[in-house]
């Protein structure tokens, strides 16, 4: 079963500026056909502070070329066959190596959980040369049920974690993101923010619901 990703609830650079942040804590290396390392971060993303949260899977590599050469990339989960798959790749250049290539927002059929266990990662580059590797989805199943307060207590009781904030102008683009206590003096048209705990040990990113300022 093969789905699309779906774009983000958030405007798309914004959430692929803050993912390039967080992408080195989550890195395990490949070195198989042209890919150096995959990422693979699961999102909690929690839309007030009562309800579960929506889960999708985020997933890139590191080809050992310009990942701005990747044509095309697609996931695919062993145990369950189901396949997410884009020709249009989001790309995070970076200045210090060949950037990264992959999605930010792939979700499940509704009414079904992310699959965990192995997955394969599919890539393309712009002369039809295909890489493949594979890496492997874990979270904790307790989360899905859980509202945001329960979800902050549990994460952080195991330790691991870090707080990011993010801060947004009106039309919601991304004016901030990084140490919580930042000054707030240095984006006077900030109007709202989220808050993002970042679980190394668990792989896990959970987005907290907006808040006005």
């Amino acid at each position: 079963m093969a789905y699309i990703c779906k774009k983000h609830a958030l405007k798309l650079p914004s959430f692929a500026s803050v993912l390039a942040v967080t992408l080195c804590l989550f890195s395990c290396s490949a070195q198989v056909n042209s890919i150096q390392s995959v990422s693979a971060s699961v999102i909690f993303d929690y839309s007030d502070l009562n309800s579960p949260p929506s889960v999708s899977l985020s997933v890139f590599a590191q080809p050992a070329y310009d990942a701005q050469r990747v044509a095309s990339v697609s996931i695919a989960s062993i145990e369950t066959g189901w396949e997410w798959k884009s020709d249009r790749p989001v790309v995070l250049p970076s200045k210090r190596d060949n950037g990264w290539a992959g999605f930010l927002n792939c979700v499940p059929e509704s009414g079904k959980e992310l699959p965990q266990g192995s997955y394969m990662f599919f890539c393309t580059d712009l002369a039809f040369d295909s890489s493949d590797t594979a890496f492997s989805v874990s979270y904790p199943r307790e989360l899905l049920t859980l509202n945001q307060k329960d979800a902050v207590d549990f994460v952080t009781s195991r330790g691991g974690f870090v707080y990011n904030t993010a801060l947004y102008d009106s039309d919601g683009t991304l004016l901030y993101y990084g140490e919580q206590d930042a000054d707030r003096n240095r984006y006077p048209t900030a109007r709202s923010k989220r808050t993002f705990l970042v679980s190394q040990g668990l792989n896990i990113i959970c987005m907290l619901s907006k808040e006005k300022i």
